[in-house]
């Protein structure tokens, strides 16, 4: 479920009607846990913040040994969900933004005022001390801005940013035209590669897999911190009805918990 209606979702956020049973879940998590090599889980959604029991969750998985973090459009962390949150040991957020105008952003995500709630948001999980991470879906819609996006994140504190390109799936499939151009991924990366040097935070592309070998050459001692893709080999996306997919872009089901 969601609150917003993305025009890009590529899980079409929203369109379900139910979230699955909270017993479910907890099987879900505790079979994940016998794999040692996994203790990180993101909850995502949707709106993972939609969830009445969403703490009861974060805190059954950090139970059970893991590293919790909450994927959210940020609309709802209000000061006293940051500090819930912040209570049960989440090591951060992970919250959308993709416009410096509030009015485009709205556009985006498809509700009105949705730039201004997911700024009080990030700066709420700030305040309370919560890991700040900013997601960032680049379009042909938004190139134009990518370095006053990038400073901007650096001064609302996040430690990291992941760059996500625009991939035309979900509610997305009719907007290929929003697609970056070949030319286009090489200002992408040419324009971080350059920002890099004076920001704080850490800039990761997602689905740019030419950025890592163009780094090798521009900064290899950074280059060795990444590996490429990681889809199927070290992270994996589970649907809210179980299907296992490698990544959320590469939507081929592998099984289903």
């Amino acid at each position: 479920r969601c609150n917003l209606n993305c025009i890009h979702c590529e899980v079409r956020g929203g369109e379900a009607e139910a979230d699955p049973p909270l017993t479910q879940v907890y099987k879900m998590i505790d079979s994940i846990a016998t794999v040692p090599e996994f203790r990180m889980l993101v909850l995502t959604g949707g709106e993972p913040l939609l969830r009445p029991d969403i703490c009861d969750i974060v805190k059954h998985a950090k139970d059970v040994g893991f590293e919790v973090t909450i994927a959210t459009n940020g609309t709802l962390i209000s000061r006293e969900a940051a500090r819930r949150l912040s209570s049960l040991d989440v090591t951060g957020v992970a919250v959308s933004l993709d416009f410096m105008e509030p009015e485009l952003q709205d556009k985006f995500r498809g509700v009105n005022g949705a730039w201004k709630k997911a700024l009080e948001g990030m700066e709420n999980a700030v305040r309370e001390g919560l890991y700040l991470q900013v997601n960032i879906t680049l379009s042909r819609l938004n190139l134009q801005e990518l370095p006053q996006l990038l400073r901007f994140a650096d001064e609302l504190g996040s430690c990291v940013v992941l760059l996500y390109q625009f991939q035309p799936f979900g509610r997305g499939s009719s907007k290929e035209e929003i697609t970056l151009t070949p030319t286009e991924f090489l200002k992408v990366i040419e324009t971080i590669i350059s920002l890099q040097k004076e920001l704080k935070t850490l800039v990761v592309p997602v689905g740019l897999p030419e950025y890592f070998a163009y780094l090798a050459d521009e900064a290899p001692l950074l280059s060795k911190m990444f590996r490429g893709c990681i889809a199927g080999r070290g992270m994996f996306y589970v649907k809210w009805y179980g299907d296992v997919w490698p990544c959320v872009f590469l939507q081929t089901s592998v099984g289903n918990i």
